[in-house]
């Protein structure tokens, strides 16, 4: 007894040597998140076209980088903790198909929606044409009716169908964007908060937490950057409140979490906490991993138009470019890390 006694004690005076270091964390990480998820959003009317898929480029990369060089390490532990030892791998396919049937029925529904508004658009024509010639009673008042209509011009007709066909596409695009970037928060928040939790309950060296400490303020402030690109993408369909929302769970998320590993760090089941833990790091990686293959990369480099044209290649290059660089910077914070 007197033996525990002194463990729990010399466990509690480590963690409060910590404390200062945490405390710092805390406000490091704070800034940086908000840094990071502001600025795309406040220089969204200034951003070209061209700087915005530079910028989705880099955020490709931060997502992979955190995806392979973060997660997918560290949620590799639980596969020892039970017999299944695929359990890492067979979680995070779960991830990527949850994401594919989200992204998949939400864009199914937006399809159907517009489908339905045109219909409405179309049974309103029909039922005004067919009022009018109804109730023509004689050649004289159709005479009288067609002086007063104004008969459509060809060419503004075929641009109008043009027009028409391109704002469903356009409204697609953003409803898609919008649902990467709820996905890519979750991921992410699942994420921080994970990590958050091991910070507020860390026990080890106090220069290891500093360098920990360096390395995720530059880790918040590359994913606030791809968040931010994303919810700028999405701003035609997205609410104020909503952007306000979504940026403060980001922000306030790694923060919380930190408070509450301070709070349970003398209470905590170690084994069952690493394996929840690794469920949901699993999880959130193979969000993330989709995200940045199809929502980014695919998208950007494969589908756009602006981007695959023949003026544009300097601009494909550099894209390719940001698109390592993204994945470097995460490479290395997972040296630090």
């Amino acid at each position: 007894m007197a033996a525990n006694e002194t463990d729990a004690g010399e466990q509690a005076e480590a963690l409060e040597a910590l404390l200062d270091v945490k405390i710092a964390h805390i406000f490091a990480v704070l800034f940086c998140s908000m840094a990071g998820i502001t600025l795309p959003l406040y220089f969204k009317s200034k951003i070209s076209p061209a700087t915005t898929f530079l910028l989705r480029a880099f955020a490709a990369g931060v997502i992979l980088g955190l995806a392979f060089c973060h997660m997918v390490p560290e949620s590799s532990g639980i596969a020892d903790m039970t017999e299944y030892g695929s359990l890492n791998g067979a979680l995070i396919l779960l991830g990527i198909a949850i994401n594919l049937c989200t992204e998949r029925l939400s864009i199914d529904m937006a399809q159907k929606q517009e489908n339905r508004q045109k219909q409405g658009v179309d049974e309103s024509d029909r039922i005004s044409v067919t009022a009018l010639t109804g109730s023509l009673a004689s050649p004289q008042s159709m005479e009288n009716v067609l002086a007063t209509v104004d008969m459509p011009n060809p060419q503004q007709s075929e641009a109008s169908e043009n027009n028409s066909g391109e704002a469903p596409s356009k409204q697609l695009r953003e409803s898609k964007d919008l649902i990467s970037a709820h996905t890519v928060e979750v991921g992410v928040i699942v994420h921080t908060v994970i990590i958050g939790i091991s910070v507020g309950t860390w026990s080890e060296s106090r220069a290891s937490l500093i360098v920990f400490t360096i390395a995720m303020a530059f880790h918040q402030f590359f994913e606030g950057v791809g968040l931010g690109t994303m919810l700028s993408a999405a701003s035609h369909r997205i609410s104020t409140l909503r952007t306000v929302l979504m940026v403060a769970a980001f922000t306030l998320s790694f923060p919380a979490s930190i408070c509450a590993g301070i709070g349970i760090s003398y209470t905590s089941n170690q084994e069952t906490n690493q394996l929840v833990s690794g469920v949901f790091e699993s999880i959130a990686c193979g969000l993330l991993i989709y995200i940045g293959t199809i929502s980014f990369i695919a998208e950007d480099f494969f589908a756009s138009e602006f981007v695959n044209t023949a003026e544009n290649l300097p601009l494909r290059w550099r894209m390719k470019v940001a698109l390592c660089g993204g994945m470097l910077a995460m490479a290395v914070i997972g040296i630090w890390g």
